[in-house]
């Protein structure tokens, strides 16, 4: 697999001034120019790091946050906080080997980042994702020190970002690419809620291999009431439609709620088969009652295995592709 931030790292810019003396659209124009030689292949080899650019803008872009759809508009840097209650600080929950992800994924190194765009009130994470006095506040250079060392084991295939989400740790991702450079030729998996916005995809452009988002909700209402986020499903849509543009792989997760059969995973297969081609589906059916979900009759209960079977041959029907063998 082409390992993306490969091609990113010899992309060189020219800028008359140092990247930390550049203020917000200097920097927006010079990433921009990044993108224009990612995309059509131009290599320089004098000037700054594109891979630099991308940290720099980054954490600029902290000073009033729109990393995601929330476009909080909050200095983070200053120790304000958001939708996800995340200050600059890199955090995680954990790191370690994990052997239960998507075939495409293999055996990955994952790092669990503490924080999310969405409330789900089913989160299985929830303890991690949402208590943040529980997380680990560490350094970025840390991360990228257990990166070098996990990717000794030759069995590793991939590094993986998830969480809660990685969406509200882009400036950490970005400076990861640049400790990283070319050190480690493992493809980078971003495990998220598409949910990130404009400037934060094109971040990400040129970083990522594999998107893995999960499509949770197929109406406004449901995604609300249960993960307390607003437009929902034309974030998720844009996100996917970006990810196609990058020519990056897509593997999208669909897990099947009790009840939400009508309301959310049929209308989620008429938009995939209706609106994109070639994206891979790994529809599950393992949904368990976790947090608030305990609490609420509709969701303390398993699915009706008679719903997964309607969904997969649904799908089956509209011509999605279903991943086997995955979790």
């Amino acid at each position: 697999m082409l390992v993306r931030r490969f091609l990113a790292h010899e992309i060189k810019l020219q800028s008359s001034q140092p990247l930390e003396s550049l203020n917000l659209t200097q920097l927006q124009e010079l990433h921009e120019k990044g993108l224009e030689a990612y995309r059509s292949g131009k290599i320089a080899e004098q000037g700054v790091s594109w891979l630099d650019v991308k940290k720099t803008l980054a954490y600029k872009l902290l000073e009033a946050c729109n990393f995601c759809s929330h476009l909080c508009q909050v200095n983070r840097l200053t120790g304000q906080t958001g939708y996800c209650q995340l200050k600059a600080a890199a955090q995680i929950s954990g790191e370690y080997i994990h052997h239960g992800e998507e075939p495409a994924v293999g055996i990955t190194h994952a790092i669990f980042f503490s924080g999310c765009t969405m409330h789900c009130l089913f989160c299985h994470n929830w303890r991690e994702t949402f208590d943040l006095e529980k997380g680990l506040k560490t350094e970025t250079q840390f991360l990228a020190d257990q990166i070098i060392k996990r990717s000794q084991n030759a069995k590793i295939q991939s590094i993986s970002f998830i969480g809660g989400t990685p969406e509200p740790h882009l400036h950490i991702l970005t400076e990861l690419a640049c400790l990283l450079s070319t050190k480690v030729k493992l493809p980078w998996v971003f495990n998220n809620n598409a949910t990130l916005s404009k400037e934060g995809l094109e971040l990400m452009e040129g970083l990522i291999d594999i998107y893995l988002p999960d499509f949770k909700f197929g109406n406004a209402d449901c995604a609300w009431k249960l993960a307390k986020i607003s437009n929902y499903l034309p974030t998720v849509k844009a996100n996917l439609k970006a990810y196609q543009a990058q020519k990056s792989e897509i593997l999208v997760r669909h897990l099947l709620m009790p009840g939400h059969l009508e309301c959310c995973t049929l209308p989620i297969l008429d938009n995939l088969a209706q609106e994109f081609d070639s994206i891979s589906l790994n529809l599950m059916g393992q949904y368990r009652p976790f947090y608030r979900a305990l609490e609420i009759p509709a969701l303390n209960q398993r699915p009706d295995p008679k719903d997964l079977k309607n969904a997969r041959e649904k799908a089956l029907a509209l011509g999605i592709q279903l991943i086997e063998n995955a979790r």
